[in-house]
């Protein structure tokens, strides 16, 4: 009998051993599970078909299919899925200013972002995006766990009574999901008779007894402000910017160092394309950390130069009214400082409806306290690219008048020649002063040059073409090519000449020599400042000659 119960034991110690080995490896396997999967959940749903979040420092890139299928149907992709379409005109947002919100409205502004896209999921900036579909997203880095919740006047929480746990299933017997302590708030969603569905403090949603739970409503406050006006810009000074070219994505500035004496990047961000669309290239993540570095952002906004687009815009005031909503959102949505107008080739019969835009856009833009900028070339004989534009009228609209002194010698000049020697960068000052105010008139340089080839047909006729290069990258130009070097006293800068395999090549050499006569004429002339074509063409030491501009006893 004895040794029959000795063996009844044995027998149910290994069964209850192996049940209780079974039920804690079934709990780990719920414990990885959740880890897993749950990496985003919406509200009480952990997400399974849409993919995972996307966490990076400053951004929780959300996919599409999620925005979509729970909070706007309407979003619209693009062919390629770079950008999203999102109209904004039913959406609970307030602006700077209630007549600018209500003037987007109106205007049926239908913004557009780029996409990030991963393993074929096409993801949204949820951070940026947040106030604008009205959701609160939080990253959980213990369980590494996103939440998206939609804003609701009221929401129901619930404050843990006594220690107890979070089950799989409105079961007892379920499997434990995690331990929640006395006085730890969790978010109420539902109840099942005794059994309340919540999600707790790390983001794991399941089950707990309603006798565990004293619930409570809270009232939630959202602010659905974009942004608030710009604090004054002070103008006394003199100032200098940079243009950043940006074709589609903006490189990270964060391990850059601070330029001394930079005050404003500008970067091309937005372009005006057919029907009214300003396709939008903007990164929030650059404007914080530009702001950081104590930058202005100034967008740049371009008309593709394409005459046929801007007519069609200059003379349709639904669709003008369309693009200086969409300028204005924007300028809100990414905290811009100001805004850079960049118009060229534009019919010379739109010359008073030009004058007509910017003063719309400024007028609408001052709402929210930006900075307004405009782009000219140096007087000269062509309607489209120069005569255009009725300075006089211009420089009295906006702030600040950005002379492009440079391309002296264009891409597809049929003569080789300087980018912008000194004698004709003078005359443009000179007469572009006769319209425009110097106390608004800062001076282009060019942070590039040209390499001009020139070949000899079988007529013995010169054919010249050229390339545009950055200036950091001629000394090794002229170094592989054992170039010969001289001063042009003329042009003011270097010159640079070499012959390969029968073809003779020239360098007017823009550097810190040539750039400091230019800042010398801007001071002679008493301009505000200096404005660089373009951010990454130069070398560290060019900064050095330009904040110069600032002390007027290094100029003389």
């Amino acid at each position: 009998m004895k040794r029959q119960a000795l063996l009844t034991f044995i027998v149910l110690f290994f069964i209850i051993s192996g049940g209780i080995i079974c039920y804690f490896q079934k709990q780990k396997e719920v414990q990885n599970r959740v880890e897993k999967v749950a990496k985003l959940v919406f509200e009480n749903i952990v997400v399974k078909d849409y993919g995972k979040a996307i966490v990076e420092e400053n951004e929780i890139y959300i996919p599409v299919e999620l925005i979509r299928n729970y909070i706007d149907s309407d979003l619209e992709l693009s062919d390629d899925k770079k950008r999203v379409y999102i109209n904004i005109s039913d959406k609970n947002l307030e602006l700077e200013d209630k007549s600018l919100t209500k003037f987007v409205v109106e205007n049926g502004v239908k913004i557009n972002l780029l996409t990030k896209i991963e393993d074929n999921i096409v993801y949204i900036p949820g951070k940026l995006t947040s106030k604008i579909f009205n959701i609160d997203i939080n990253y959980i880095e213990t369980t590494k766990v996103v939440t998206v919740d939609r804003f609701t006047e009221e929401i129901k929480f619930g404050k843990i009574k006594e220690d107890t746990v979070l089950k799989l299933k409105n079961n007892k017997f379920s499997f434990t999901i995690d331990k929640l302590f006395k006085n730890e708030k969790v978010r109420v969603f539902k109840e099942y008779k005794d059994w309340y569905e919540v999600r707790n403090k790390v983001g794991h949603l399941g089950f707990v007894q309603r006798k565990y739970i004293d619930e409570f409503t809270k009232k939630i406050s959202f602010n659905n402000k974009l942004n608030t006006k710009r604090e004054d810009f002070d103008k006394s000074k003199k100032i200098n910017i940079t243009w950043k070219y940006v074709y589609e994505r903006t490189p990270d500035i964060k391990n850059e160092d601070k330029i001394d004496g930079l005050d404003v990047v500008s970067p091309t961000w937005f372009k005006v394309s057919k029907n009214g669309v300003v396709i939008n290239n903007a990164d929030i993540n650059y404007v914080k950390e530009a702001h950081k570095k104590g930058y202005k952002i100034w967008g740049v906004v371009n008309n593709g130069f394409d005459s046929n687009i801007t007519t069609n815009i200059l003379n349709n005031e639904k669709l003008k009214n369309k693009v200086i909503a969409q300028i204005a959102f924007y300028a809100s949505l990414y905290d811009l400082d100001g805004i850079n107008i960049d118009f060229e080739n534009i019919y010379y019969e739109d010359k008073s409806a030009f004058v007509k835009f910017v003063e719309d856009l400024t007028r609408i833009l001052k709402k929210q306290n930006l900075i307004v900028s405009i782009d000219i070339t140096v007087p000269g004989g062509s309607k489209r690219w120069s005569k255009v534009y009725d300075r006089e009228k211009l420089a009295k609209i906006v702030d600040y008048v950005a002379l492009m002194a440079y391309d002296e010698h264009w891409a597809t000049s049929p003569k080789s020649g300087s980018v912008a020697s000194i004698g004709w960068v003078e005359r443009g000052i000179v007469k572009t002063l006769e319209s425009v105010p110097k106390e608004k008139l800062l001076l282009g340089v060019p942070f590039y040059t040209r390499i001009w080839k020139e070949t000899v047909d079988e007529n013995g006729k010169i054919k010249v073409t050229s390339k545009a290069i950055p200036i950091k990258n001629v000394k090794k130009i002229i170094e592989e090519n054992d170039a010969v070097v001289v001063w042009d006293s003329k042009a003011g800068q270097y010159f640079a000449t070499y012959k390969k395999d029968s073809i003779v090549y020239k360098i007017w050499i823009e550097d810190a020599e040539s750039i400091k006569l230019k800042l010398k004429l801007a001071h002679k002339y008493g301009l505000k400042g200096i404005a660089s074509w373009r951010k990454g063409y130069e070398y560290e030491e060019i900064w050095e000659v330009i904040k110069m501009i600032k002390d007027d006893k290094k100029l003389l």
